[in-house]
């Protein structure tokens, strides 16, 4: 049986009182039912872009790609309850009540396994998770660097204007930003430079925006040259609310994961998180130093599976150092999430990074980047500057959105393997920066040594294979479907090579002017394109 939080029992404890006006209840299914789904029509319920990125990947969609049923919802909340949230991972529903004793009724149901408390309406906020921090407004007019403006030390830290130089801007990535509120963004001057796909809300309680998740986009998304740019200012954005900064509960995991897989529904390339968890608000039971081993916490067990979809996840190690707790915060626990602390200007670990390594020994955090005394801009458009690993987490998500760019035949595991491999203490890692600062410039060298010679596959039937080899562009048409007609274009759309397949395999010698081009066959009816690196 999985571990997961022990949440205390409702029924023990909770009577209906006057001053008790609300409750959210995680209902764990024991499955999901037969549902009109099926794996074998995915494009049912996932986006073409979803699809297309388990392809990539080499990720077989499976049963936890099913939704729950709707007859299961549709039972659950004829007892006269709402649906906030619901995980077809977690085969959880999450529902909202004013009269706690439907719970007793709705636990005796054939298909549910049990039913935990995870809010009180009367919960009064801690705070105890992801703090974030006082800012003050930079008023110097000394401009840092002309094309970056006061968002060239975050970057310059790790190597990151690279990558920028050789043309990668995130350009068709998107990332999914998971925080406290993006008050203010409608009416930010800039707010039109970036490219937001879209957005949504899934705190249930209105109110309590915070503007602390326009300041993490604008470290990614920000495009104003001269004034202030992002890490990924050409990338897409989704923009998610998942954290309700009035109260610390278990039900914002909830939330969070709700949210994580809209993102991968959605077709999302990444994801920031800038929030996380440990300690919960009297009287729910808050974790423990023994459950960061990466399997334990509610979140850490979806942030898992959300890697498993291809998903690179990105989140901050926490802000605890100089707490009672000082470890890392959930789900930064979790393997495959790039967990990323915070160093000052000179490098050195801030004394507020959140310290590893887990509970079952593995390295964490992964990484550090510039946290201490870093800039962004306010919902009004002002520079500000402050502190957390808030936003060096994002700095993080930003560039590896530029680098998979690059190398997008990476799978999500490999790009964060070399992420860590390019780091200054990757030989000798410790419990404060992990394998250390990032070096954009040796990650771009590992990734091209990655993926020289890589296969690809062009099609579902595996009729053509792509790969490059030596300055070559190699094609094999193992159907020998013909005619068969290949134009090769630079990234900016330049048309490089134009030809015609003629035999079974064929190799077309291309300029190295550029590090990745685009591949477009057109075989009988069919047309197929893809990104090849040289």
């Amino acid at each position: 049986m999985m571990r997961s939080l022990l949440l205390v029992s409702v029924l023990l404890y909770l009577t209906p009182l006057s001053s008790q006006t609300a409750y959210k209840f995680r209902v764990q299914l024991k499955d999901k039912g037969g549902g009109s789904y099926s794996i074998e029509k995915p494009e049912e319920f996932l986006s073409k872009r979803a699809i297309e990125r388990r392809k990539r990947q080499n990720i077989k969609i499976d049963t936890s790609d099913l939704p729950i049923s709707g007859k299961y919802i549709e039972t659950i909340e004829s007892f006269g309850c709402l649906t906030v949230a619901k995980s077809k991972w977690m085969e959880t529903v999450t529902i909202h009540c004013e009269d706690s004793s439907i719970i007793r009724e709705i636990r005796e149901l054939e298909f549910v396994d049990r039913a935990d408390c995870v809010w009180i309406g009367f919960t009064i906020a801690s705070i105890s998770g992801q703090s974030f921090q006082n800012t003050s407004e930079i008023r110097s007019s000394t401009m840092p660097h002309t094309y970056y403006g006061y968002g060239f030390d975050q970057v310059k830290t790790v190597n990151g204007h690279i990558l920028h130089h050789d043309g990668y801007y995130g350009e068709g990535m998107q990332i999914a930003v998971m925080d406290a509120g993006f008050a203010g963004i409608d009416d930010h001057p800039l707010s039109t430079t970036m490219n937001i796909l879209g957005s949504k809300d899934f705190v249930f309680e209105p109110g309590g925006e915070s503007e602390h998740g326009f300041e993490v986009l604008t470290l990614m998304a920000s495009d104003s040259p001269g004034k202030y740019t992002g890490t990924a200012p050409k990338a897409g954005y989704w923009l998610f609310r998942t954290e309700d900064g009035r109260t610390e509960s278990p039900v914002e995991e909830d939330y969070w994961i709700a949210a994580v897989e809209y993102a991968d529904s959605a077709g999302v390339d990444l994801i920031n998180s800038s929030i996380g968890y440990m300690k919960f608000d009297h009287p729910f039971k808050s974790y423990t130093w023994n459950d960061l081993d990466g399997k334990t916490a509610f979140i850490t067990r979806a942030a898992n599976i959300a890697a498993s979809k291809g998903i690179f996840l990105v989140n901050s190690a926490g802000n605890e150092r100089m707490t009672e707790w000082e470890k890392i915060v959930f789900p930064a626990d979790a393997e495959h999430v790039l967990t990323v602390g915070a160093v000052n200007k000179d490098s050195i670990v801030s004394i507020f990074s959140s310290t590893g390594s887990t509970a079952d020994g593995r390295v964490k955090p992964d990484i550090a980047a510039l946290g201490n005394s870093i800039t962004f801009l306010n919902n009004k458009g002002e520079i500000y500057r402050s502190y957390g690993t808030s936003y060096s987490s994002p700095v993080m998500c930003g560039l590896a959105a530029c680098l998979w760019e690059a190398f997008p035949g990476l799978t999500n595991y490999e790009l964060l393997d070399i992420i860590r491999k390019s780091s200054h203490r990757n030989s000798s890692p410790d419990e404060y920066s992990g394998y250390g600062i990032p070096n954009m410039e040796r990650a771009f060298k590992l990734a091209d040594n990655a993926t020289s010679g890589i296969e690809h596959l062009v099609d579902d039937k595996q009729n053509f294979k792509v790969y490059s080899d030596n300055g070559y562009i190699k094609i094999e048409n193992k159907a020998e479907i013909y005619p068969c007609h290949i134009s090769i274009y630079s990234l900016d759309g330049k048309l490089i090579l134009k030809g015609n397949l003629t035999q079974n395999q064929q190799n077309f010698y291309v300029p190295k002017t550029s590090k990745i081009v685009i591949v477009n066959l057109q075989a009988g009816k069919n047309n197929y394109s893809i990104k090849v690196n040289l």
